[in-house]
């Protein structure tokens, strides 16, 4: 079963964010007392689901005998795991608002995240994480590539600051959307931007390399345009991919879980379990390394030139 409880300021955002996720999953779903049901199942007399994965994954749920925890807040953007998943939904509409699917994306995330944290036994809730936070970014890329009608793949996530102004740059491969804060209501509080990508530059690593130390230069060199390219992500492949991403990472404060002690937070997230840091850090190691660039590569992708 799917429970939702709200903080003070986020009323009306529950129902709000479920009566979307109704119209998108040919399920009529109902809040009663911060508790979700289905009252009627359309597919079940021939209506089409926009996206047949949200409408299956919010099923198993709504039908599990376990219990997904969810606080609807608005101190935050996306949420945050835990025993009580804090969920923003408010973001949630907003994004969707000015971005359609990817919304809609960043809230069954939270929501999945809760519940395969459920179904994993024997482990500490902390250790949990990686593979919730897994399982969660795959019915994310399905339901948002559904919603918009062409694969994506969240690779990346990372808090941008320009002067006094913060925003949040999430890849998805095929396309960047931008996330930007406008002033402290619900309505329109964030508002997003879909962007075509850009290469910045692609650098090839060096051949052979059997340490991070071999590619110092080609290292400093990606540092240094990310540094140039503050919306900017690495996608990194070849047999030293994760050693190069860890080195990248740790030299940035703008990845959603590294401020503070970049280097202590990459390890907290590695103690989180398997996958604790896909989709969530500016390096990303990417899924292939190309046919043409054995030894790997470095990605940087941007925005389009002014």
């Amino acid at each position: 079963m799917i429970v939702f409880t709200e903080t003070a300021g986020a009323a009306g955002n529950i129902s709000e964010l479920f009566q979307r996720i109704s119209e998108l999953s040919a399920l009529t779903l109902s809040l009663t007392g911060g508790r979700v049901t289905i009252e009627r199942d359309l597919r079940q007399s021939g209506e089409q689901p926009r996206s047949a994965t949200l409408a299956a994954r919010v099923k198993d749920m709504v039908d599990s005998a376990r219990t997904v925890t969810l606080e609807s807040v608005i101190s935050m953007p996306f949420g945050s795991y835990g025993e009580v998943q804090k969920i923003n939904c408010g973001f949630a509409l907003d994004v969707d608002d000015s971005a359609p699917g990817f919304g809609i994306g960043c809230a069954i995330h939270e929501m999945w995240e809760n519940y395969q944290a459920r179904e994993i036994l024997n482990d500490s809730w902390n250790h949990r994480f990686g593979p919730a936070h897994s399982g969660a970014i795959d019915v994310e890329n399905a339901v948002v590539s559904e919603l918009r009608g062409g694969r994506v793949a969240r690779m990346a996530t990372h808090r941008v600051r320009d002067g006094g102004d913060t925003y949040y740059v999430m890849d998805y491969h095929t396309t960047l959307v931008a996330i930007r804060q406008n002033g402290h209501g619900r309505r329109q509080a964030y508002e997003a931007v879909v962007i075509p990508p850009r290469i910045v530059e692609t650098i090839q690593l060096y051949p052979g390399a059997v340490s991070v130390d071999t590619n110092a230069k080609a290292i400093s060199h990606a540092l240094k345009l990310l540094a140039e390219n503050p919306p900017a992500t690495a996608g990194i492949s070849g047999p030293l991919a994760t050693s190069i991403r860890d080195m990248i990472a740790v030299q940035f404060k703008q990845d959603v879980y590294l401020d503070g002690d970049p280097a202590r937070g990459l390890e907290k997230i590695h103690d989180k379990g398997q996958g604790a840091d896909r989709g969530d850090l500016r390096a990303f190691v990417e899924a292939a390394t190309p046919q043409d660039a054995p030894d790997g590569q470095i990605v940087i992708r941007g925005f389009p030139e002014d």
